[in-house]
């Protein structure tokens, strides 16, 4: 299978569910006109460049530890996301942080679809992960492989006008000349 998934905290399932119940998103569905949560995904690592390590070059590693893990939540509505932080290794979840719906979900979501349509019988093997630049507000699906990592945005101005989900080549080239222009800017 070229795409993998890297190995998540399985616990983090149960303390969503929870956490979900208590802001009543799973119990009766008739309480929230329907909105409630049907299906959760496993999660996602998600990764985070700060912009001094953008401006700097910096490349995220195979070995990069995620901040969270984001779990896209299918609601008869639409999709969502929710985030647990990550402590200590892969193996380990913290508390919850957020859910987010919207725009930027969605895209994100699409931006999954595709990498599932193109990318599921690639020759290459690649492990799906999410990176984000929030200092310059670019966020991407990552697929790493030693040998060519490919970036996939679903938060550029592109994305944002409609434009539809592609490899972008060049991201992590294009966010360093952004942080470096942020940080002129910063400087004057």
């Amino acid at each position: 299978m070229p795409i993998l998934k890297p190995e998540f905290p399985t616990v983090g399932h149960d303390i969503l569910v929870n956490i979900l119940s208590e802001l009543g998103e799973t119990e009766d569905p008739d309480a929230l006109g329907g909105a409630l949560v049907q299906e959760i995904s496993d999660p996602l690592p998600v990764h985070s460049l700060g912009l001094m390590e953008v401006a700097g070059g910096a490349v995220p590693q195979q070995n990069d530890q995620p901040v969270s893990w984001r779990y896209m939540l299918f609601k008869p509505d639409g999709v969502s996301s929710a985030d647990l932080n990550s402590v200590g290794n892969a193996s380990q979840v913290g508390s919850f942080n957020r859910t987010t719906k919207g725009k930027i979900v969605d895209r994100l979501y699409e931006a999954l679809l595709f990498v599932d349509e193109k990318f599921t019988d690639a020759e290459e093997t690649y492990e799906i992960r999410i990176i984000e630049i929030p200092s310059i507000n670019q966020a991407a699906v990552w697929l790493f492989s030693d040998e060519n990592s490919l970036f996939i945005p679903y938060l550029d101005a592109e994305r944002l006008k409609g434009a539809p989900p592609s490899v972008k080549e060049g991201f992590l080239q294009d966010a360093a000349e952004q942080a470096q222009h942020r940080l002129g800017d910063s400087l004057n």
